[in-house]
């Protein structure tokens, strides 16, 4: 009796089951708007690209080897910003679950009058088309309303995709500054001994306040303005005789900065180079007031030794 009373609860159990899949089906069925596709395509990307035929442009980033910073490779080298990468990742792993299939999409949508955007893994790649209204995945016709963290793709900017802090150093770690003013014939060395600032060849000792006001200053300093197509144009923007050629110590490693002339005279922006990178941008140029003689910039106080 126990055996056959199981057999009876396990079909009625089955019966139920049957019927309540059929009624979702058949109400499925009955609904007149798109089915809801959820897939799986969060690769580990190690690329990413945005094309626009129209504006002629072709951007890409690629992630740094055993890492997850990021740098633009086309059409300059630089850090990107990571915001931007963030939101771009961002928008990927949303795009699946707010994804549905619109057939009418892939007739209205023209791939060639549309930017591109697209991420590649080791084993494959992940492309939508830039809509109006949305994005669009042709390959699988799916459409996704278009996410708000890829908002800043629809007017992109240098400023805003490219890291514009020049360096990520700790001060405490720079135990030297080099000065270079190769117009003036000019060279000066400062070097940090036991927390004490001196001037190379020199007994001067040089008020450690003042030289990390500076550095505090040149660490802070964000571009103003990115100028990627005047990387071909540097002899006229001075660089081939560089008004001056910064470069921190840190260590054995160094991070030179050339800094050219000015816009016009009165210009409060100067041209500026990051070695090795080639490209051109603008940075306010007050903190080379007076820097020409770090001498007197940086000399020590007399009232500093009075205890």
């Amino acid at each position: 009796m126990p055996l056959l009373f199981r057999v009876l609860l396990s079909c009625a159990l089955l019966g139920i089951s049957a019927i309540t899949a059929l009624k979702c089906y058949r109400g499925n069925m009955m609904r007149d708007e798109p089915t809801e596709v959820v897939i799986d395509h969060k690769p580990y990307c190690v690329r990413i690209a945005l094309e626009d035929a129209l504006a002629g442009i072709r951007w890409s980033w690629i992630r740094e080897a055993w890492g997850s910073s990021w740098q633009m490779n086309e059409p300059i080298k630089w850090p990107a910003n990571p915001f931007v990468i963030d939101q771009l990742l961002a928008g990927l792993d949303l795009f699946p679950g707010s994804a549905i299939t619109r057939e009418e999409v892939a007739s209205e949508s023209n791939p060639d009058k549309k930017k591109k955007l697209s991420f590649f893994s080791k084993s494959g790649e992940v492309s939508f088309e830039l809509i109006a209204d949305g994005i669009w995945e042709r390959e699988q016709k799916l459409w996704s309303p278009f996410p708000e963290c890829w908002k800043c793709l629809q007017d992109p900017s240098w400023k805003e995709i490219l890291k514009t802090q020049l360096w990520d150093l700790d001060i405490s770690r720079i135990d030297g500054i080099l000065l270079e003013f190769a117009k003036k014939e000019k060279k000066y060395v400062l070097l940090k001994r036991e927390g004490l600032w001196t001037l190379e060849n020199t007994t001067l000792r040089l008020s450690t306040e003042k030289v990390n006001k500076f550095l505090a200053l040149v660490l802070a300093l964000e571009i103003d303005q990115f100028l990627p197509e005047q990387t071909q144009n540097t002899f006229a923007l001075g660089f081939q005789v560089p008004d001056c050629r910064l470069t921190l110590l840190c260590g054995q490693e160094p991070h030179v900065l050339e800094i050219g002339k000015s816009f016009y005279r009165k210009s409060h922006l100067r041209f500026a180079r990051l070695v090795p990178y080639e490209v051109i941008f603008a940075l306010p140029c007050d903190f080379l007031h007076g820097l020409s003689d770090p001498r007197a910039l940086f000399l020590e106080d007399v009232w500093e030794n009075v205890s």
